[in-house]
């Protein structure tokens, strides 16, 4: 059902997608999102588990970059221990020592580190102030925006269209027309993203900017007054990974809206954003992503964890700005970001050179 275009408005006959009569349920950028997070479950090989725990896909090894899963285990006497160990030397064999850590103890570690992303009242009114200028010099750009991508919706309508009538008329394949047919739906997906990120007004920026605030305010607290499914929630909103080695928590990647708001230097991010040629609202939009402060931390059903190995995770983020915040990497690049700043497609030999200088034919005089 979620690969069906038939809600998008398109029907599909021998191959060939038509204009359906009915209307569309789902937009465009909505499907292309559920296209994407289904490829990307379906690479790391996702799938649902019994032993759930709400750290899981947040916790991280600090020694191999692999994900923690949580599992429980019965002694000889009967009781019931709960404990997180690591994916990558489990299932990868790829070395890591890291040693089982007992759940509860992993909480109180996670507990502790929400300390690291607390604010006073100062802090939050400079990033308060300097976010609100750079919105300001940015909103007006976004109708230009908007409009480009209006007219670029339209455009590929009649594209559409046409390719429909040339198909009709003979004058292309079924081959050709599956191939534009898809380039269209990928580019109308992008255009509607455009228009949803440019649609923005400045009260709901703001709104969202008081909600990033108010978690940061009392960051800490906040955490500790959660419940379980709440405390899934604000992890997941702040951290994009927690790193545990060496009994404690080493490390985190931020999820983009907050590393913008505990950049070390705020003003200068801004600053070079705003001279780009391309100018979007860039990651102020990100604030409309992030999650809002749970209402008496009541949140929907806890999300499915997400705790299979993927040599994809062991890259340093290139999305991100330049480099790590200091609030990040307190203790330096880790062992392994330092050992590898690519990722390789598949796990092969782990010998660095292969093959000699001369390559695989045996050296021979110059002619």
């Amino acid at each position: 059902m979620l690969q069906n275009r038939y809600y998008t408005g398109a029907v599909r006959f021998e191959g060939v997608e038509y204009p359906g009569n009915h209307p569309a349920l789902v937009s465009e950028a909505l499907f292309a999102e559920v296209q994407r997070v289904r490829e990307a479950r379906h690479q790391s090989r996702e799938k649902p588990r019994v032993h759930n725990h709400y750290l899981k896909g947040s916790v991280y090894c600090g020694q191999c970059g692999e994900p923690l899963t949580f599992e429980k285990t019965r002694n000889r006497a009967g009781n019931i221990y709960d404990y997180f160990y690591c994916l990558g030397r489990q299932r990868l064999k790829n070395g890591c020592t890291f040693r089982a850590i007992q759940a509860p103890h992993l909480e109180d570690l996670v507990t502790a580190h929400w300390q690291t992303v607390t604010i006073d009242e100062q802090q939050a009114s400079t990033v308060r102030a300097l976010i609100l200028d750079h919105m300001r010099v940015l909103l007006p750009d976004a109708a230009e925006t908007r409009q480009v991508a209006t007219d670029r919706l339209q455009q590929l309508e009649r594209e559409s269209r046409k390719l429909l009538e040339a198909f009709y008329a003979d004058a292309i394949g079924t081959v050709e027309l599956r191939a534009e047919q898809a380039r269209i739906a990928a580019e109308r997906a992008e255009a509607e993203a455009k228009l949803g990120e440019f649609d923005l007004q400045e009260s709901h920026l703001t709104a969202k900017l008081e909600s990033c605030l108010e978690i940061l305010g009392d960051a800490h607290r906040h955490y500790q007054l959660a419940d379980a499914k709440s405390r899934r929630d604000l992890n997941q909103s702040i951290f994009k990974h927690l790193y545990v080695h060496d009994d404690d928590i080493v490390a985190s990647d931020l999820t983009p809206a907050y590393q913008l708001l505990m950049n070390d230097d705020l003003a200068a991010t801004l600053a070079a954003e705003r001279k780009r040629e391309q100018k979007p609202i860039v990651r102020t939009s990100d604030l409309i992503n992030a999650t809002e402060v749970p209402d008496r931390f009541d949140r929907g059903a806890e999300l499915a964890g997400r705790d299979l190995p993927s040599r994809t995770r062991r890259t340093a983020p290139d999305d991100r700005i330049p480099g790590f915040l200091t609030i990040e990497r307190p203790r330096g690049a880790m062992s392994w970001e330092n050992e590898r700043t690519t990722a390789p497609e598949d796990r092969g030999s782990n010998i660095i050179s292969l093959v000699a200088g001369t390559g695989f034919e045996p050296a021979t005089s110059g002619l």
